[in-house]
């Protein structure tokens, strides 16, 4: 007597199949509807309202008639702050790197045995980057004063945040075998590390960090605001005077700096990297 086939009926083969595909299109839907109600509760929570945004447009067209042509009566007073700015953003980002190295190792799992450190840097590097650099300049403003510094600050707090996470799991994607060579006794670790670690960091090293300079000076824009220094405090001031064609200057000359940059350090990394590639 034959056994029994345990392959279902092509009858039950269909039937299973049509029960699956309903599940699926039931949890795709209820997916949908709950992004659907999140959506509405945010707008609903943000006075999201495309009448408002249609009388806007008015409202903005009326602030640009006022403000064009930009006036460059104060450009004496404009340039230095653009330059300010820069500096600010330099500094930064060059503090920051400095500062994310040492969190990178002592926050990397394959270096740092001890869980304590580990996760005692790694507190300190969420903390670093998780509040913004507007916030960490209004506090080191209060702690240090008016003007560029606490910019400078407010950068390199967070870009060592930043920059220290991404370097700490670049060093932790690191082949485990090179790791090993670097810590077996009696191994000239200098060499390996230039040998064996840096060339695979590099690339992704000169990446974060042109990024990170990119950021900065955009951030820097606007750090004025609360105090910190740079071109931003001097639109503040425009547009607290009423001084709207000069704010627009203002406006052109942050743009101006931000594709500058962003031109600038794009040619700069492509170079590096390339020339490292073909090496």
């Amino acid at each position: 007597m034959p056994l029994p086939s345990s392959t279902p009926a092509p009858d039950q083969l269909y039937y299973l199949r049509a029960s699956k595909r309903r599940k699926t299109q039931l949890r795709q839907a209820l997916i949908v509807l709950a992004i659907g109600l999140v959506t509405y509760w945010a707008a609903v929570g943000t006075e999201t309202s495309i009448g408002r945004f249609i009388d806007g447009l008015y409202y903005g067209y009326d602030f640009l008639t006022r403000s064009l042509p930009p006036s460059f009566e104060e450009a004496d007073r404009i340039l230095p702050r653009l330059f300010e700015t820069l500096a600010i953003a330099l500094l930064g980002t060059t503090f920051g790197i400095l500062l994310a190295f040492p969190l990178a190792i002592f926050a990397s799992r394959n270096i740092v045995k001890n869980p304590l450190i580990y996760q005692s840097v790694r507190f300190v590097i969420d903390t670093f980057r998780g509040i913004s650099e507007i916030v960490w300049a209004y506090l080191l403003v209060s702690a240090v004063g008016l003007g560029p510094f606490p910019g400078v600050l407010a950068l390199t707090i967070h870009n060592a945040g930043a920059l220290g996470k991404y370097f700490s799991e670049t060093i932790e994607s690191i082949d485990p075998g090179i790791m090993e060579a670097v810590a077996a006794p009696g191994s000239n670790q200098i060499k390996l590390f230039s040998r064996g670690i840096w060339p695979e960091l590099k690339p992704l090293f000169i990446n974060y960090m042109f990024f990170y300079f990119e950021a900065s000076v955009r951030q820097a824009t606007i750090l004025g605001i609360v105090g910190a220094g740079g071109i931003g405090l001097e639109f503040i001031i425009a547009i607290k005077h009423f001084k709207y064609p000069v704010a627009m200057t203002i406006v052109f000359a942050m743009l101006l700096l931000v594709v500058v940059t962003d031109r600038t350090s794009a040619f700069v990394r492509g170079r590096l990297v390339g020339r490292d590639g073909a090496q």
